[in-house]
């Protein structure tokens, strides 16, 4: 699962180098992003990346939020089918939060690595009151053994070399569902001590 992202403006800036971005991004959203909150999701436009702003999750039959996808069924289910046809995208993150089965707070983040890229669906809000009214979701695998003592399902993680073909190549995207995904670091946050 992923239920909170983090990353800087100095990511934004890294991503809109490494992409060739033309979109200025001092105004987007940063820091952390929680589910509802507006996040940079890299998309693709006329055969070019392209950054835009969306809210995280999708409008569910019953007015929940729906945040995820699973990467086995995003061509299969109506809500996600369109999307994962003509609208994937990336989502930058420096870190992923997930909580244990004792509610505790772990980050994940990758090795070596100052940006990850969380493969991403996107669509327009369904009360949409301009085109720039986007929602998105995050799609998930299952986790490897890296995540697995935290949850069962992490998010799926697009390489850099491999954004263009998740994003512009259908065939590609649908190989790319299956990919070995990489280990991942995890962080705690210090637990408060209490003195009685």
């Amino acid at each position: 699962m992923c239920h909170r992202i983090w990353y800087t403006k100095f990511a934004l800036e890294r991503a809109r180098w490494k992409f060739g971005l033309a979109e200025e991004m001092e105004t987007f959203a940063w820091g952390t992003i929680n589910p509802s909150d507006l996040a940079v999701i890299i998309s693709g436009m006329e055969g070019r990346f392209a950054a835009r702003q969306a809210r995280w999750g999708f409008e569910g039959k019953d007015g929940d939020l729906v945040v995820n996808a699973r990467s086995e069924s995003i061509f299969q289910k109506p809500m996600f089918s369109s999307s994962a046809l003509y609208r994937r995208c990336v989502v930058p993150a420096e870190v992923f939060y997930e909580w244990d089965p004792d509610k505790n707070k772990v980050g994940f983040d990758l090795p070596g690595e100052k940006l990850m890229y969380l493969a991403g669906l996107w669509r327009p809000a369904q009360d949409a009151s301009s085109e720039d009214d986007l929602r998105f979701v995050v799609i998930t695998a299952p986790a490897n053994k890296s995540v697995e003592n935290v949850h069962d399902r992490m998010p799926l993680l697009i390489g850099e070399d491999e954004a263009k073909a998740w994003i512009f190549d259908e065939e590609a995207a649908r190989q790319l569902l299956g990919k070995p995904l990489p280990d991942l670091r995890q962080s705690r946050e210090e637990e408060q001590i209490r003195m009685f």
